[in-house]
């Protein structure tokens, strides 16, 4: 199956002539366009008579942010405002400025609007927009445009007049409202602060805080008694523990000092960390309170020690036996005396020892009992100190909760205060400085300038828009070459419209028009000429069969054409009606009906009996016969194929006529004994997708294809007679003046 690729093309590059075209096809819609561009100045006019003028405004205004002159926050005085606070005050006026509601009462004060309008009523009916834009940060520009002139003549000065009233009646409302709810509030808190103090005392009362204080400051000593007696023993026993040793080397004097030693062991200082057996808890030693003042001057003495005595003159003794032994002799009663005075001595420190060690004794008896009393204390001390230590942090809780209520009450007390000097944070003073521009005259809107352009504009879109919609919704098909990009199938020729009587008066002679050549005639000239240069893949092109998408596209009519264009250039042609149903062949060619095709197929006649010939020599045609039932269906067998191979030895060319290929099965099953087909396009009616669907049910059935012819091309029309010139007679006329 041969078929014709779609040419190649480079979508770079614009292809000038196809654009020329494709503009030209815009004539064909010439009375539309002027009807839209009508329509458009037509729009225009209704809308410059029905439309209300607009007037428009330009004022300055210049702001200045203040503080109150008391500061909630801080209580200092305060005047203007800089950074974040400034911006933001700025932008919350501007947002005011712009309000519904301001814009209302601002249409009421100049008489535009009245009481109870709706901000959309006053937009459609007064003053439709306005603006409000910040030119630096101290000044505003407000443009204002409006139904009625002295609107945009007063609209600023009313504008800052109203917007200073609102904010006042809104500060008296909020101070009002406010003042309410805080006085409310502040009784609330009062209320809140008594009960806070009554559950205080309640509770002092309810949980005996005092007493557990007392009995606290009572058991505060136990930890640092033990502490003591713990040590204290342990001193004790090491002493013990020295002397007992026989080898410690100490005499008597080293042994009452060793004792003596154990008066001089500090005492645990206050603050030294305990730590809660019990609990895990650890606690400084707190000294209790002082029931007796002590006062201890310099001139306080330690005492002696009755052995540290003894020991004194023990030593003054040996002094002054060693200074008069240098006198006396051993012997001497003065030496004797101090001997014995000696040996007394010894004798006493030898009693103060034992006295200590039994002393020493008694203690660690003492410290060992009162250790066991201290330690039969200790669990009462941990649970009063447990009971002290919760009822003091749930004291705590309820102290500060009457902190946190005194503090609220003095917060909403000063808000109270400030309520006094003013609703707001911050005041924002605005005033009127100039009035930049004013068009209270001449309206800004409509212009007559601007309108005629835009309703020019919209006639020129609505010309250009409308026929341009109207192409892409028109899916018929126009130009040959659009039919070769579409289907990729070859364009053969280009048949101009024409009267049908001279398109169907095929029995010319074959050098008519010899000298001035007619168009139509060349038009099947040219047909004829590309059928004999493209052949079927066995390089054959004689059997040729016409037939179409739809009906009344033109194919009779081209198929009688192409047999007479065959027939003058010297070809034997027979011209075969192969649409049973419709035939035209027979009305076409001035013929019989009869006997015809339908009568060979179903055996009614014989042999070359139904080939008809004509006045024109070596042209006969075989019409379509008489309407016979299930006639159609011998075209697909051998009877058919069998009169096809003996025609084909007898002429050179058989033109063969069929049925339209959508909806009927003749055209695709005639494939079999054709060497190509021919498909006619009617210009301006067959719709593009019936010829997709017609060649693609040719392809499937194996169809050579010769090519498309497009027909019935009207040539009048200025885009068409660019495209196919040189099918018009003028272009033949040319020809003929430079010959």
């Amino acid at each position: 199956m041969a078929t014709f690729p779609p040419p190649a093309q480079n979508e770079g590059q614009m292809d000038s002539a196809r654009l020329l075209t494709s503009s030209l096809r815009y004539t064909s819609y010439i009375r539309l366009m002027l009807i839209c561009l009508a329509v458009g100045g037509l729009a225009g006019l209704v809308y410059y008579v029905f439309s209300r003028p607009t007037f428009s405004g330009r004022h300055l205004l210049r702001v200045t942010v203040l503080g109150l002159p008391v500061s909630s926050d801080s209580g200092r005085t305060e005047f203007a405002l800089g950074g974040g606070r400034r911006s933001l005050a700025l932008r919350t006026f501007q947002q005011q400025l712009l309000s519904d509601h301001l814009q209302a009462r601002v249409a009421q004060r100049l008489g535009v609007a009245k009481a109870g309008d709706s901000p959309e009523s006053v937009r459609q009916f007064a003053i439709p927009r306005y603006t409000v834009e910040f030119i630096d940060a101290d000044y505003l520009e407000v443009n204002v445009f409006s139904y009625f002139p002295h609107v945009v003549r007063d609209f600023a000065g009313t504008l800052v007049s109203e917007y200073e009233a609102m904010e006042k009646e809104t500060r008296d409302r909020f101070r009002e409202t406010a003042l309410k709810s805080y006085i409310g509030e502040l009784d609330a808190l009062k209320a809140k602060m008594d009960e806070a103090l009554n559950s205080r005392l309640d509770f002092q009362e309810k949980s005996e805080l005092s007493k557990l204080s007392m009995e606290h400051n009572r058991l505060l000593q136990v930890p640092k008694e033990i502490l003591q007696a713990e040590y204290q023993l342990k001193n004790i026993d090491d002493v013990r523990s020295r002397l007992k040793r026989p080898d410690n080397g100490m005499d008597l004097i080293a042994k009452l000092s060793l004792i003596s030693s154990l008066k001089d062991i500090p005492p645990i200082e206050l603050g030294t960390p305990i730590r809660n057996p019990a609990t895990g808890a650890v606690r400084s030693v707190q000294a209790p309170a002082p029931t007796t003042e002590v006062v201890v001057t310099p001139n306080v003495a330690k005492p002696l020690e009755p052995w540290q005595e003894t020991e004194a003159k023990l030593r003054t003794l040996e002094s002054e036996i060693t200074r008069e032994s240098a006198q006396f002799q051993p012997g001497s009663d003065v030496m004797r005396k101090l001997n014995a005075d000696r040996a007394e001595l010894q004798s006493k420190l030898a009693a103060e020892l034992t006295a200590a060690e039994t002393r020493l004794e008694l203690e660690r008896t003492q410290l060992e009992d009162r250790l066991v009393d201290l330690k039969k204390k200790q669990p009462e001390y941990e649970k009063v100190s447990k009971q002290y230590e919760q009822s003091l942090q749930d004291f705590d809780l309820i102290q500060r909760g009457q902190i946190d209520w005194d503090k609220a009450h003095a917060d909403l007390a000063s808000k109270v205060q400030m309520l006094q000097f003013g609703a707001d944070k911050d005041r924002i003073q605005v005033e009127l400085s100039a009035t930049m521009a004013i068009r209270d005259q001449e309206p800004v809107s409509p212009s007559k300038i601007r309108l005629a352009m835009i309703a020019l504009g919209l006639g020129i879109v609505l010309a250009i828009g409308m026929p341009t919609l109207l192409m892409m919704a028109d899916t018929r098909v126009n130009r040959l070459q659009e039919v070769e990009d579409r289907t990729g199938v070859k364009g053969i020729g280009v048949v101009p419209l024409a009267d049908p009587q001279f398109l169907e008066d095929i029995f010319r002679a074959p050098t008519l028009d010899a000298k001035v050549p007619n168009f139509l005639l060349e038009a099947h000239r040219i047909i004829r000429s590309n059928i004999t240069l493209h052949p079927n893949r066995h390089k054959k092109s004689q059997v040729v069969m016409v037939t179409s998408a739809r009906p009344s596209e033109g194919k009779t009519t081209l198929a009688c054409n192409l047999a007479w264009a065959f027939h003058s250039m010297g070809e034997k042609v027979l011209l075969v009606d192969g649409d049973l149903r419709r035939g035209r062949v027979a009305n076409v060619t001035k013929l019989p009906n009869e006997p015809g095709l339908a009568s060979l197929l179903v055996n009614e006649a014989v042999g070359d009996s139904a080939i008809l010939e004509t006045r024109a020599t070596s042209l006969d045609v075989i019409p379509r016969g008489p309407v016979i039932a299930g006639a159609t269906e011998y075209l697909c067998t051998t009877r058919f194929d069998d009169l096809m191979a003996h025609w084909r030895t007898k002429y050179d060319r058989i033109i063969l006529d069929t049925p339209p290929v959508l909806g009927l099965s003749e055209s695709a099953s005639l494939q079999r004994v054709v060497d190509g087909v021919v498909v006619v396009v009617r210009a301006h009616r067959t719709l593009m997708k019936d010829v997709n669907e017609a060649l693609d049910m040719l392809r499937r059935a194996g169809a050579h294809m010769f090519g498309t012819v497009l027909n019935a091309v009207d040539l009048s029309k200025l885009a068409n007679h660019y495209a196919y010139y040189y099918y018009s007679p003028s272009y033949y006329g040319e020809m003929e003046t430079t010959k």
